[in-house]
């Protein structure tokens, strides 16, 4: 980042942050952390709505944290892999360290629409003109 940092703010280059399953960061306070540390207005989050899962599940604290940094956000719906003491795919061989990594239609997985769409009107996130919600 210390070399790509200033290039990206002479070019007005916008940077979003997505805690992904498997990436360089997954949980979403570790990245806000991340974004915090770079200090650069040029640097911002994207919430996934289907990562939650891989996020930490703390949706409402992510939002939160992320209000100021938090520029874009996707919709789509996900089963949640914790559920049944983490078993709820089955896997071949048993045991394995595979995780489901899905985006669905809403209402085809088990993330809570009402507190994801209510962080977002908390923080004011309808109100920016500067952020965008994709589908």
């Amino acid at each position: 980042m210390e070399e790509l940092l200033p290039i990206f703010e002479r070019e007005g280059i916008d940077v979003r942050i997505d805690p992904h399953p498997d990436d360089f960061v997954e949980d979403g306070l570790e990245a806000v952390r991340i974004i915090r540390g770079v200090n650069s207005a040029n640097v911002g989050m994207v919430y996934v709505a289907c990562h939650t899962f891989h996020m930490g599940s703390n949706m409402t604290e992510i939002i939160r944290a992320a209000a100021d940094f938090l520029r874009l956000v996707h919709v789509a719906d996900t089963m949640d892999h914790h559920r049944s003491h983490g078993l709820r795919y089955i896997t071949n061989p048993p045991g394995n360290p595979v995780r489901v990594h899905q985006h669905l239609k809403i209402g085809d997985g088990d993330i809570n629409w009402d507190e994801f769409f209510g962080g977002l009107a908390e923080i004011g996130f309808y109100d920016r003109d500067d952020t965008v919600m994709v589908s």
